[in-house]
């Protein structure tokens, strides 16, 4: 995050995020402050959001990005 004011933290809170590309966006410790999770159609589909959705936010200082490639085991859900 560029700003970590209340605004700052409200703008990118994923579950009010009008995409249904997102998935989630837990809050993290260490360099990265939001891990947002975002489910693409493809790669122009993920340019487009990171481009006119994410970077235009003031509070977004940078996109790191990760793609998936492959998923050998599904997510689990929590043993609780």
């Amino acid at each position: 995050m560029a700003a970590h004011s209340p605004q700052g933290r409200e703008e990118l809170s994923a579950p009010r995020a009008p995409l249904p590309e997102a998935t989630g966006c837990p809050t993290l410790t260490g360099e990265a402050d939001r891990l947002p999770r975002f489910c693409c159609a493809d790669l122009p589909a993920l340019n487009t959001l990171i481009h006119q959705w994410l970077l235009p936010k003031p509070a977004v200082s940078r996109v790191p990005s990760r793609i998936v490639m492959d998923q050998p085991k599904p997510d689990a859900g929590l043993p609780v």
